[in-house]
């Protein structure tokens, strides 16, 4: 007789809890596979995208920066070995092969379209610096700054439409468009990972129900003594199945379905906790506290370690945002203040009240003061308060500080940073209408460039000052110190010209004294041989009648003698004065030099030898040769007309600039055949000017 198969209760307790087995493993292994590919696409961010943005936003600011020092380079660095320029030849040398060895280690895993993108950057860098390293070979020492023709061909290059600057924006474009590449790529992967989440949690719930299915099968199989607490069992594990968790727990008899029991109450509280910190992660809160059931709890410890992950993108976004609102609230900064700078203003006392007030309220400070260098007297140097601001009110006081005093004057002296959030009882108060109290922090920097201090900034404020905030200040420093230097040249050339202008009045009110003395001397010498003359005829006549009247006439004419001799003294005085204080020099109406003086030499650092032969033309420049102001000057000297005003030279290829009176002299038939010439040398004078409008309009195109 034929065995009949029995489907005993054994049997589908062991079928069902191999099915129950198949199903844990189905979710350990998805849960494994989902974790192990969400851990590859972090470490592709962490290890690959995100030190690939770091080094692009550090390329950006090398190139950016390049852009100023090349700048610099022509406009205004003409001195060798400046800090700029050294800091632009090591850009070059240095800095920008360093980032790009970093680079090379993560473009090979990068994306097709970031590749070419970064070898099409890469390109462009390298043409630009060769476009540098041309204009700086140019522009090698000082006296090529003087090659007109090379400042007339770099100058329009680095422009704004030149083509350095218009290739260095590309450059910035492209940068900033691969950084939003990665940007792209990163968000993407960081979808893709709460997708793949959101597929993990589904398919928990899937397996759930499977798992309900599986002990459902299994309790209908056991003996009808276990139906009660099998049933018990079954409703709350269906509940589970459906989602919903026991509000209590389990009663736990002492045989094998109490075990069951206790397995429920652990699965429902795992189920439970493992719910609530997936929620928790899935809205973003990753400090939610919970404990995996063992060490081996795969499904426990995965979600630590997502949440783990998903914490660390999302500090690590917080920090890039953090870092990319305070670039940008300085560049904010920076911009306003170069516009700030560019108000032209000789009023040092005005100029200080409108940096300190847009200071003061750009780093939302309570209270700020603004010390100049006074260094008119070389012997009493100090500082002094030239502009103090507090809640939005300017407050005049005068104020002297020493060099060395308290902290102000000891940041004077030092040149670096002062920043104190534990200030000195009355250091300083910040008063408003509710009274005053001391401040929680004070920052105290010195206006230096190029290591010379021209003034220092003192900030007080309730609210700690950040680090970035220091260094915007530092920097903005820089400006303000360059901006304060150029003030006072100001000044300085405003009085040299007023000086210069009084020199010149009193010079050819000189000059005109002079020609009435010689006048004078030629209608006295003239009127002594009309009236010799007439005596010595009258004296021939009535020798011998008249010889008391010849004895009076010749005591007369060795009085007017001794007046002619004494006027010719004071002539020569001061000719001698002349010749010792101003340059001297003669020349025919062809512009022939005829005779110069000692004081012209020195002047113009010729010898005697290198002048004699030589005629005004060859020291002029040829475009002033040229010129219709040149040709009216020589036409007005051949009809008498004196002419004043300052002239370009270039003696033995160096340039000089005179301030010359032309003086017309006739001969004795009336014509005029010579020209006397009065020269004051004025190229210092020049330089500055030229200096102090290059600067000008340096700061005009910042």
């Amino acid at each position: 007789m034929k065995m009949r198969f029995r489907f005993t209760i054994a049997k589908k307790l062991a079928l069902g809890f191999g099915l129950l087995t198949i199903a844990v493993l189905s979710v350990s292994t998805l849960t494994y596979r989902t974790l192990d590919e969400n851990l590859k696409e972090n470490e592709v961010i962490v290890n690959i995208y995100r030190p690939s943005e770091t080094r692009l936003n550090d390329l950006y600011t090398l190139i950016s920066t390049s852009k100023m020092l090349i700048k610099n380079w022509v406009f205004i660095e003409k001195k060798n070995d400046t800090p700029d320029k050294i800091k632009l030849k090591e850009t070059h040398s240095i800095n920008y092969p360093q980032i790009k060895n970093q680079l090379e280690n993560y473009v090979d895993r990068w994306g097709k379209k970031e590749k070419v993108l970064y070898e099409d950057i890469s390109h462009s860098i390298d043409t630009l610096f060769e476009m540098h390293k041309s204009i700086m070979g140019q522009l090698n020492s000082f006296e090529s700054y003087v090659n007109v023709m090379t400042i007339f061909q770099l100058q329009p290059r680095v422009e704004e439409d030149g083509d350095v600057i218009q290739l260095t924006d590309k450059i910035l474009a492209q940068l900033d468009g691969l950084l939003k590449v990665q940007v792209e790529v990163v968000n993407a992967a960081n979808k893709k990972m709460k997708k793949s989440f959101a597929d993990f949690q589904q398919s928990i719930l899937t397996m759930g129900i499977f798992l309900f299915v599986i002990i459902l099968m299994t309790a209908v199989a056991t003996t009808r003594a276990l139906v009660q607490p099998i049933n018990t069992l079954k409703l709350i594990i269906l509940d589970m199945g459906k989602g919903i968790l026991p509000r209590k727990r389990i009663r736990i008899a002492s045989d094998e379905i109490g075990e069951m029991g206790v397995a429920v109450n652990l699965l429902a509280e795992s189920l439970k906790k493992t719910s609530e910190f997936a929620l928790e992660i899935g809205e973003g809160n990753f400090d939610g506290a919970f404990e995996p059931l063992s060490k081996e709890d795969v499904l426990g410890n995965s979600l630590i370690i997502a949440r783990d992950n998903l914490r660390q993108a999302a500090e690590d976004e917080s920090q890039r945002k953090k870092e990319n609102d305070q670039r940008s609230w300085s560049a904010q900064g920076l911009a306003q203040f170069s516009e700030i700078l560019r108000k032209k203003t000789d009023n040092i006392e005005e100029f200080s009240a409108m940096i300190i007030s847009n200071l003061v309220n750009y780093l939302d400070a309570n209270q700020g003061g603004l010390f100049v260098l006074n260094d008119n007297d070389e012997n009493d140097k100090f500082l002094e308060l030239t502009a103090f601001y507090a809640y939005s009110r300017r407050k005049y006081l005068q104020k002297r500080i020493e060099i060395g005093e308290n902290l102000i004057g000891q940041t004077a002296i030092e040149g670096e940073t002062t920043y104190m959030t534990d200030l000195p009882d009355n250091y300083v108060h910040i008063t408003s209408g509710l009274g005053h109290d001391n401040p929680k922090s004070l920052l105290i920097v010195p206006l230096k460039l190029n290591e010379k201090i021209y003034g220092v900034v003192e900030l007080a404020s309730f609210k700690p000052i950040e680090q970035y905030q220091i260094d915007f200040v530092k920097k903005i420093g820089e400006s303000i110190a360059s901006t304060i230097s150029t003030v006072k040249i100001n000044l300085k050339t405003n009085e040299l010209l007023k000086e210069s202008n009084q020199k010149s009045k009193m010079l050819a009110k000189r000059e005109e004294d002079v020609r009435l003395s010689m006048k004078k001397v030629k209608i006295a010498t003239a009127n002594l041989k009309k009236r010799e003359k007439i005596e010595q005829e009258k004296f021939s006549e009535l020798e011998e009648e008249f010889k008391e009247t010849r004895k009076v006439l010749n005591e007369q004419l060795i009085l007017a003698k001794t007046e002619l001799r004494k006027e010719k003294n004071k002539y020569d005085s001061f000719i001698g004065a002349l010749n010792t204080s101003v340059g001297l020099y003669e020349l025919n109406m062809k512009g022939d030099y005829l005779n110069v003086n000692e004081r012209f030499l020195e002047l113009s650092e010729l010898s005697i030898e290198y002048v004699q032969g030589r005629n005004l033309r060859e020291f002029i420049p040829e475009r002033i040769l040229r010129s219709k102001a040149y040709k009216a000057l020589w036409l007005g000297l051949s009809r008498g007309r004196v002419h004043t005003g300052g002239h370009q030279y270039f003696f033995a290829e160096k340039e000089k600039w005179f301030y010359e009176i032309f003086v017309p002299l006739q001969n004795e038939k009336g014509e005029y055949e010579k020209v006397l010439v009065w020269a004051n040398d004025i190229s210092k004078v020049r330089e500055q000017e030229i200096e102090l409008k290059k600067q000008i309009e340096f700061h005009r195109n910042l």
